[in-house]
This record gives C-alpha cells, sequence and structure tokens, in this order.
C-alpha cells in the first residue's frame, strides 16, 4: 500500500496498494519487509511465503507502484531465499542483501539501477565453511561506510558480521 502525506497535519491519506496475485503481481506473499532503491526508482519487497524478492517500480509524481518482475529461491540459480525475511541495499544501491531464514542465509544480488531488476550474485551460509551465527537469519544490517554487514541469526542467539567486496558485494566471514 502507499499513502499520501499531508505535511501540516501529518496525516496518511490511502492512495494505492498492490496484491499477491492480482493484477499480474507475483511474489508478496508473506510480505514481511519492503526497501527503497537509493535513487527512489524501485521498490523491492521480500515474499516469506513466496521465497521470493519482488521489485515494483515506483511513479515520482503519484507513489503508485508498478509490478517489474521478482527473484525465487531455487528458479534460474537462485539461492538462500527461504523465507526471505529482510531487505538491506548497500550504500552504494549497487547491491541488495536478503536473509533467507529457512536457509539460514544471506544472498546478494547486483541491482539495475534502471530497470530495477536483481541478479543473483551469491550467498553465504549457516554451517558451509565454518559459518557460524546465521540460523534462522532474521535482519541484515550494513554499516554506513558499506565495509561490513552485520546478521542477527534468531537461532543461533548471535550477530554476525562480514567483510563485505564493494565492487563485487561479495560477503566474507568476520565472525560470530
Amino acid at each position: 500500500s502507499w499513502f499520501e502525506h499531508n505535511m501540516s497535519r501529518g496525516a496518511l491519506n490511502y492512495v494505492g496498494g498492490v496484491k499477491d496475485g492480482v493484477g499480474g503481481v507475483d511474489g508478496l506473499a508473506g510480505a514481511r519487509s519492503v526497501a527503497l532503491s537509493a535513487n527512489g526508482a524501485h521498490l523491492y519487497a521480500a515474499g516469506y511465503s513466496d521465497d521470493s524478492v519482488s521489485w515494483f517500480e515506483v511513479n515520482s509524481s503519484t507513489g503508485a507502484l508498478s509490478y517489474g518482475g521478482r527473484v525465487r529461491d531455487g528458479t534460474g540459480g537462485v539461492d538462500g531465499l527461504s523465507r526471505a525475511t529482510s531487505l538491506t541495499f548497500s550504500p552504494s544501491g549497487q547491491h541488495l542483501y536478503v536473509g533467507g531464514s529457512n536457509d539460514n542465509a544471506v544472498s546478494w544480488f547486483e541491482v539495475n539501477s534502471s530497470t530495477g531488476v536483481l541478479s543473483f550474485v551469491g550467498l553465504v551460509k549457516d554451517g558451509l565453511n565454518g559459518l557460524d551465527g546465521l540460523d534462522g537469519v532474521r535482519n541484515v544490517s550494513i554499516s554506513s561506510d558499506g565495509r561490513h554487514a552485520y546478521c542477527v541469526g534468531r537461532d543461533d542467539n548471535a550477530v554476525s558480521w562480514f567483510d563485505i567486496n564493494s565492487s563485487t558485494g561479495d560477503l566474507t566471514y568476520g565472525g560470530v
């Protein structure tokens, strides 16, 4: 849903919305998180029950959303989105990081700033290569300088951290 904000009164007025399965929209079942691209041109939504991330073009005048597409766990080489819970952009807006609580993973995607299209780059997963702290991942935060990612692993009762390669978006495990 999107709303118009009355600046003088602080009131929100409903303008419109998009819904999974209506008008060709896909990937919003169990929507858990949204993130707006750095340029404000696209909105991304994590579909927890659809194991996906959908994107929408944002009309800069009206705020209206137009469905652009979605990436789904297990489709087209995409992995780590089972029960997608959180979305976080790198400060440059070049990469989008997604926590997948059932996969115990964080996936990252390259973002096409013109079209909004997401291209799967990679993932880190709890239990692989000595990695710990991502079991039931719920949130991913990126430091303001874009050099580190911090992840909450609910089922591990942990916060893990990673170094970020600014050009590729790759995450390198730092510890728990």
